[in-house]
């Protein structure tokens, strides 16, 4: 990862290429490096908690509020649209991938990355509407789609699956973490706040327990038998939530390194995951792996199946957009089209006017429609926090036999993820 970031300098590819190109030569070197497994429950809270935490940090809070109908509406109704269709999907090409497992990869695939969100905004020009769904998607729908992968990698180890018993574990698991994060997320501001009030302004000390946060968070919610990633979502986005400060020196400076902080710890944390991508790659040529298949078998498979999701999405996203149009719906993001001047977070400063949203209907042609809804389907891309769900694969199943096509699974992950 280390070395990704020197030769990101000297080179005009995108950062996750090199990483993954170095995993893949250090697997070929040294191929022992291929046995590397980390416990899921460590996976989950050592990379999917802290990633969540840092999306809920650069999230606008009152853009996310006013289109939130919208970007539930992908965030978890297209989420399980996905994985149902894609699953049934890949059970009918390999049928020797249970049901289950299909379901599980799907699952995986449902998060959306918010790196490369933050990657198109600088290269292509998005609409303060896309920008708005793609940042608000990639924050719910990693947690709906680890909370899928769950209970479908429960199925297939255990072999047996009721929906009501699956129906009444999600509402508590998914209503717990929530309820979880947010009263946690008050406390943490409160125990902030009161700090500050008896003078302790110590920068650094600060930022470390904004650091912890995401781990304490995840384990307490964890600990109760609610969902983690849910909690920690809700968390950060109440600790997100805009207050007044009493000394706003003092706040610059502690989000001058709190940023600076997370860039790093970002960075890490995405890279490892990717090299881990790359070091999974030569399995896809090993023989005796993959369940058989040969490399144009799973080329193809990982063809099908990024087309095939992308024409769920597009569908879903077409649907939604022309519902909104025709509903005569004002598509607001909370930010004012006639003055862009705000900060990176959509957050208007004290001496400007807050943000108009004149509700009128929007004029757009079918061209456009289509145009606006193929950026926003492809935008969509999978990146770290999908690796990270589906290396958590367990080895085996509740019986000691192996876990069904697991290499198999991590390849077509992979292979998705370097197609999207």
């Amino acid at each position: 990862v280390a070395a990704s970031s020197v030769i990101d300098k000297f080179v005009n590819v995108s950062i996750p290429v090199i990483q993954v190109v170095i995993g893949l030569l250090v697997a070929l070197v040294l191929p022992s490096v291929q046995e590397v497994h980390l416990e899921s429950e460590l996976f989950m809270l050592l990379f999917i908690a802290p990633l969540l935490f840092n999306e809920t940090r650069e999230t606008n809070i009152r853009a996310l509020l006013l289109n939130l109908n919208s970007i539930l509406s992908l965030a978890i109704a297209l989420v399980v649209v996905s994985v149902l269709s894609v699953g049934y999907a890949l059970h009918l090409m390999v049928p020797s991938i249970p049901l289950a497992a299909a379901f599980a990869l799907a699952s995986a695939l449902g998060p959306t990355d918010a790196a490369t969100v933050t990657a198109l905004k600088s290269n292509i020009h998005l609409t303060h509407r896309q920008q708005t769904l793609l940042s608000g998607e990639s924050l719910i729908n990693d947690a709906s789609g680890v909370v899928a992968f769950q209970f479908s990698v429960a199925a297939a180890v255990t072999g047996a699956f009721s929906l009501v018993d699956a129906a009444g574990s999600f509402t508590v698991l998914f209503v717990g973490g929530v309820a979880m994060g947010i009263v946690t997320g008050f406390a943490f501001s409160a125990i902030n706040a009161m700090l500050g009030r008896l003078g302790y302004e110590d920068t650094v000390a600060n930022v470390l327990y904004e650091v912890l946060t995401p781990f304490l968070v995840y384990l307490l919610a964890e600990t109760f038998h609610v969902s983690g990633v849910l909690a920690v979502v809700a968390a950060g986005l109440v600790i997100a939530l805009p207050r007044r400060q009493s000394n706003n020196a003092l706040f610059a400076r502690q989000k001058l390194v709190s940023d600076s902080t997370w860039k790093v710890i970002s960075f890490l944390i995405n890279g490892t995951i990717f090299v881990f991508l790359g070091m999974q790659l030569p399995l896809a040529v090993l023989p005796g792996t993959n369940g058989g298949l040969n490399i144009l078998q799973i080329l193809g498979i990982v063809v099908v199946i990024t087309l095939f999701m992308h024409a769920v999405r597009f569908a879903w996203l077409y649907a939604l957009e022309t519902y909104k149009l025709h509903k005569g719906g004002h598509l607001c993001t909370g930010k004012d089209d006639a003055n862009d001047s705000e900060d990176t977070h959509g957050e208007k400063t004290d001496d400007q006017p807050k943000p108009t949203c004149a509700i009128k209907p929007i004029s757009i042609t079918s061209a456009e429609l289509i145009k606006n809804v193929l950026v926003t389907t492809v935008a969509g891309a999978k990146g770290a926090v999908t690796l990270s769900i589906i290396l958590t694969l367990p080895l085996t199943t509740q019986s000691g036999a192996a876990f069904p096509q697991r290499d198999l699974l991590i390849t077509i992950a992979a292979g998705v993820i370097l197609a999207t």
